[in-house]
């Protein structure tokens, strides 16, 4: 009786640490590389790579950050399950660039991708461990502002101020040709 079924694996070994094409050895490696070329403006034409799960069975609990999924569409994972030192961090999970152009939108959730949460009352669209944070960088590569949650369920704000396009304690009227600011109980309020 087989537990695991594997349609396709790909492993590859980078052992080069130099920046040009070497014989047999290149600078990048990829496990799997996959591309596709748009050629046509149908809608939904093109799709770089499609994951398809189908549960044929209900999954047994919803998931959360503490109790990981058994069955999953994308699991990234670092490390390999390579026991032997050395081994460290890997960089990114998951990296957009542009090759050289840009997407129009970096994540996209169709509308009714995401089913609801019994737990939240929600659908979960991203889900976190506390004390995980978003985290704006400047162009030097430093932190400008997160967003974080403590395990209390406090929602921690860190920056520079906090800006709402509100109309409270604002003209907003016609004619306004210039951003108004004013405090409102904390928050930055502007046109």
């Amino acid at each position: 009786m087989w537990l695991e079924l594997l349609n396709v694996a790909a492993n590859a070994v980078n052992q080069s640490s130099g920046t040009s094409l070497a014989i047999y050895i290149a600078p990048t490696s990829w496990g799997v590389y996959a591309e596709d070329h748009c050629t046509t403006a149908n809608a939904y034409a093109c799709a770089g790579l499609e994951v398809d799960l189908r549960m044929a069975n209900a999954a047994p609990a919803f998931p959360n950050p503490y109790a990981g999924a058994t069955s999953i569409g994308i699991q990234d994972a670092c490390g390999a399950g390579w026991p032997a030192a050395p081994e460290f961090n890997c960089p990114v999970a998951l990296q957009i660039a542009p090759n050289p152009k840009p997407f129009d939108a970096g994540i996209n959730f169709i509308n009714s991708s995401v089913a609801g949460n019994p737990s939240v009352g929600l659908p979960v669209a991203i889900g976190m461990p506390e004390s995980y944070a978003f985290v704006w960088f400047t162009s030097l590569g430093v932190s400008a502002a997160t967003i974080s949650a403590d395990t209390s369920g406090v929602i921690n704000l860190n920056g520079t101020g906090i800006k709402t396009n509100g109309s409270t304690g604002v003209s907003c009227g016609p004619g306004t040709t210039s951003a108004s600011f004013t405090v409102v109980n904390g928050i930055v309020t502007h046109c």
